[in-house]
């Protein structure tokens, strides 16, 4: 039977053919509502204060009550009584909290049958990190991972620290590793390595014996990496202007372009001892800035919640534990367990 559909007045709809029909939702004030407003107003209803929520979420305390604002400007009334003991829902608070639980809950649904099948599907343990962090740890993972788990389907790629964070919080990857400090609510993070930043040159290359200020380095030929790299965010970060950094002529995508700019033209770069410990950087000389420059810290990243499993629980204890082992430059401190478990902090936003 040929089914042929000419011009009508009628036109098929979502509704009719899939048995669909789409929620119109209307929100007041013109606001579009997400689901970090309603984790933020559902932790704040179980802890007693907005510091205690904020650090659940791994988020800055501002960042909570910015969103718990903005989801009472939408709902067009107060939803705690706040007070010097601690918070209290108001009535609209109580009549809001189940409807936002099931938003919520149904989300998490959602999410893990999705990522259960993805990973039936894909079968394999798959980890992302920074370029250059690559050849430093996959030997040493992927041999306590053959050591543990009888050699299983594992992967490790290199993808930009945005786009570590990114699969992880998709879950395209089980684990990530990356130098960027941005916190997202929804990725477990755990700092592993924290390095002070400074001055890659090539050895004996002819440098002040002490460097005081960043005046200083102006009259060393740097070279700048992309604004999306690690450690020239780290620099926009830190707020303190550093010109001869930043109107550098020779601006390149990653660190490991500018090894040999650093090693044969003579100029200098300015990393942190993490990405020195790379093995093309032999035969180089870092130097330590940490009353000038910030620093970097390498963490662990993970989707929170129930999606990862034992097995992969595993894996990701045993991927801080080959980062620690790794041979890194001197002035990488290996940030230390407490017990069985790995110590968490937050970073900020």
């Amino acid at each position: 039977m040929l089914l042929e559909v000419r011009d009508s007045p009628i036109a098929p709809t979502l509704d009719n053919t899939w048995g669909f029909k789409e929620p119109k939702l209307k929100v007041p004030n013109g606001r579009s509502l997400k689901l970090r407003h309603f984790a933020a107003f559902v932790t704040a209803c179980r802890c007693t204060t907005f510091i205690e929520a904020a650090r659940e979420l791994a988020i800055s305390q501002p960042s909570l009550s910015r969103n718990i604002q903005e989801l009472e400007q939408a709902v067009g009334k107060g939803l705690f009584q706040r007070s010097n003991t601690g918070i209290e829902l108001s009535s609209a608070g109580h009549q809001l909290l189940p409807h936002a639980v099931e938003l919520l809950s149904a989300h998490q649904l959602a999410m893990d049958q999705i990522s259960s099948r993805h990973s039936s599907r894909m079968k394999l343990f798959r980890a992302v990190a920074s370029p250059w962090m690559v050849p430093l740890m996959a030997v040493s993972l992927l041999s306590a991972l053959k050591a543990e788990f009888d050699a299983p389907n594992a992967t490790i790629q290199s993808a930009a620290c945005d786009d570590v964070e990114r699969q992880v919080a998709n879950g395209e990857a089980s684990l990530g590793v990356c130098a960027s400090r941005t916190v997202q609510p929804e990725l477990r993070c755990t700092p592993v390595l924290e390095a002070p930043m400074g001055l890659l040159v090539a050895t004996g290359s002819a440098l002040p014996s002490h460097i005081d200020t960043l005046d200083m380095l102006s009259n060393i030929p740097l070279v700048r990496l992309c604004d999306q790299a690690p450690s020239t965010k780290l620099l926009q970060q830190w707020g303190q202007p550093f010109s001869a950094y930043f109107q550098a002529p020779v601006c390149l995508p990653c660190i490991t372009s500018g090894f040999g700019l650093v090693q044969h033209a003579g100029m200098g770069m300015i990393t942190s001892g993490v990405e020195a410990s790379h093995p093309q950087a032999v035969g180089m000389h870092f130097i330590p800035l940490p009353h000038l420059l910030p620093l970097a810290q390498v963490r662990v990243v993970s989707r929170r919640g129930n999606v990862i499993d034992t097995t992969q629980e595993r894996m990701r204890e045993l991927l801080c534990e080959s980062l620690r082992d790794v041979d890194w430059h001197p002035s990488v401190a290996r940030l230390t367990s407490s017990g069985s478990r790995l110590r968490e902090r937050s970073t900020g936003a």
